[in-house]
């Protein structure tokens, strides 16, 4: 399952995400924004976790799945991703997406971190 999930998606996604927050016409993208940084979380969370595509759709069961690792960083995420995921019903705001946006890129550095290490011990 790792395999197929390539945790590079998530980068680009951030990427585009960036992009979109940076433009002087920013508002009108807002939204788009906000569905690549919710993607780039959900790949890195896929990859993370070996969850499958119908599971990672159900905010519930990523937190559980982030809360097995009994570490810090998966913990805070997962509180995060809940309120993130709830956050969606609401008009988005640059300065929240801008904050969303440096939570998921550091926890998608933590997720690169965490399954280098692993593949190090194998």
């Amino acid at each position: 399952m790792e395999n197929e999930i390539d945790i590079k998606e998530a980068d680009k996604k951030i990427i585009f995400a960036e992009y979109l927050l940076n433009r002087p016409d920013n508002e009108t993208y807002l939204p788009a924004a906000v569905r690549h940084i919710l993607t780039a979380s959900n790949i890195a969370i896929r990859y993370l976790t070996n969850i499958d595509e119908r599971q990672a759709s159900s905010p519930q069961l990523i937190q559980r799945a982030l809360v097995k690792f009994e570490e810090k960083e998966s913990i805070e995420f997962s509180k995060f991703y809940l309120s993130f995921w709830k956050s969606l019903m609401e008009p988005p705001s640059s300065a929240n997406i801008s904050e969303n946006l440096r939570k998921v890129k550091a926890f998608i550095s933590w997720v690169k971190s965490q399954k280098h290490r692993k593949n190090i011990q194998n």
